[in-house]
């Protein structure tokens, strides 16, 4: 059985004092986030055919929405989300374009 982490690797993430998380282009914050997280990217193909997906560590969607292809940032609520950690994924024809680890704490 393959969890939502095998195909990850976050080093650049360790030991970051700076409440964002940018990893290949991808960048994330605040984190740890409470009410909202803000999510940017670069810009992906006219012909995408992107989601961007919330995962919890077992593997759990919560939450999968699509991207439009000029499409470069996009504000999260994650209020509703329990605490802990959280893996935010951007897909691009089924593929994994960017990827990156984020904490929820209220």
């Amino acid at each position: 059985m393959r969890l939502p982490w095998d195909e990850y690797d976050f080093p650049e993430e360790r030991g970051n004092p700076t409440g964002r998380v940018a990893a290949g282009g991808l960048k994330i914050y605040p984190v740890p986030a409470s009410d909202q997280l803000v999510v940017t990217w670069p810009a992906l193909s006219a012909s995408a055919d992107a989601q961007i997906q919330v995962v919890d560590l077992l593997g759990r969607q919560h939450l999968s929405q699509p991207i439009g292809a000029k499409e470069v940032n996009r504000v999260l609520g994650v209020a509703n989300l329990p605490e802990g950690v959280y893996f935010l994924v951007i897909r691009d024809k089924g593929k994994v374009a960017h990827r990156a680890k984020f904490i929820v704490q209220h």
